[in-house]
């Protein structure tokens, strides 16, 4: 127990127990007195661009079919006793999973019998039940499931958006895969991702409630005490130029209205240390001052009616990939896309406006903090940042650094480039 780390955020409120168990996983508890919830994360970092590597004491590219993580997320439910869902609903939790890009996460939600959830959770993710017999049924499963995303227009607009993006990155290629690449996915496939990335130094457990820091600790030992510390594989991705593989797409299909998505590429590679945090949330102050739906942009395009409140707008940030981007319904893409770009090139000329600049930050800083009283919330963050590289706190405690210059900083090397635009066109 001496291992354990307690770190207080006197302005926050918070406190914060960290521990590494001596098989790598790494365990972050926050405790909320008083609350009736309790929340539980186990993240794994694997998601759906790592899908070519290196493995330990080798030196050549291991190549897996793509939406392997996504499949190994599906399978990891079925357990020799059962469907793993059922297990969970009987114990009075709920419990689900999801797939990204970098990441595959499990979580719990429960108000009673926690310590029999939470060790569920723990037991089945360690223990994969993967057969030749129940591969085969599930890629059914998940081929029905990427047939219907292939119907959904906003997805595949978003979709078309990155290929266009992205030369080589794998964040082009859909999370759940191919039916092809589902089709040729085996039972050897899947173990040797879980084998060499299913380990305890490539997870992270993050757990919130009012709970005894003690009753963790146990649950984790006795889960993870026979599994030894093992090296992960080196994760490889071919060199992304900086350049886009095109600027227009255009597809059509069963909408009433075009559909868009507008996107600006972005490099996450150079950012080092508080760097990447400050351009991460500079980027969503950004993004908010400029497009949000109380902007004299929404308003003037919404008065034109070149736009209505399907509007969105959003900057994403990873270690491996980071794009702006805009989208929604318009009649006439092609000249909101021109308004856009003199907006930003008008905003650019003026600078950065102060008063926008510091209402925004505070109320998008005093919302993630009013996030910090639900526990599923501050737990996947807390969760998300680790696998960043980015401590839970830091994430607060940077809102104070950022200045109008990083806010022009962002401006200038990502929306100042010429946009990259996909179109989902009635048929």
């Amino acid at each position: 127990m001496s291992n354990i780390k307690l770190t207080e955020n006197l302005k926050l409120g918070e406190k914060l127990y960290e521990f590494t168990h001596s098989s790598g996983l790494k365990v972050q508890f926050i405790p909320k007195a008083g609350t009736y919830k309790k929340f539980a994360i186990l993240s794994v970092g694997f998601g759906s661009v790592n899908t070519k590597f290196i493995l330990p004491g080798k030196l050549q590219i291991t190549t897996v079919p793509d939406g392997v993580a996504h499949f190994l997320e599906h399978k990891l439910f079925e357990q020799p006793e059962g469907n793993m869902l059922e297990k969970f609903n009987a114990a009075g939790a709920r419990t689900n999973a999801a797939t990204g890009f970098s990441k595959t996460y499990y979580y719990i939600n429960c108000t009673d019998n926690f310590d029999k959830s939470f060790d569920m959770l723990l037991h089945f993710v360690t223990h994969p039940y993967i057969t030749p017999e129940n591969v085969e049924k599930e890629k059914g499963i998940i081929c029905r499931e990427i047939k219907m995303y292939e119907d959904n227009p906003e997805y595949v607009s978003s979709m078309n958006l990155f290929k266009l993006i992205y030369h080589n990155n794998p964040v082009k290629k859909e999370i759940a895969g191919s039916v092809k690449s589902v089709t040729d996915t085996t039972p050897s496939d899947l173990m040797l991702c879980y084998e060499n990335f299913y380990v305890p130094s490539n997870m992270v457990l993050t757990v919130v409630g009012d709970l005894d820091v003690n009753r963790i600790y146990d649950a984790v030992c006795k889960n993870f005490d026979s599994i030894p510390l093992k090296e992960i594989p080196q994760k490889y991705f071919e060199c992304e130029p900086d350049s886009v593989v095109g600027y227009r797409s255009e597809q059509k299909m069963d909408v009433s209205r075009p559909m868009f998505a507008i996107g600006y590429k972005n490099d996450p590679s150079v950012l080092k240390g508080d760097e990447y945090l400050i351009h991460g949330l500079a980027g969503n102050i950004l993004c908010n001052m400029l497009f949000d739906k109380s902007s004299d942009f929404f308003e003037k395009m919404y008065e034109k009616g070149l736009i209505d409140y399907s509007f969105a707008s959003d900057f994403e940030l990873d270690r491996n990939y980071a794009c702006a981007s805009l989208s929604g319904e318009s009649d006439d893409p092609e000249e909101l896309l021109k308004y856009v770009n003199e907006y930003i090139s008008e905003t650019a000329s003026k600078g950065i406006d102060k008063v926008s600049f510091t209402r925004i930050k505070r109320s998008l800083l005093g919302s993630d903090i009013r996030m910090l009283t639900f526990p599923e919330s501050v737990g996947k963050l807390f969760s998300s940042m680790y696998l960043q590289g980015v401590h839970g706190f830091d994430y607060f405690n940077v809102y104070g650094k950022i200045t109008e210059s990083d806010i022009y900083n962002v401006l200038k090397n990502v929306y100042m480039k010429e946009p990259a635009m996909s179109v989902v066109k009635p048929l």
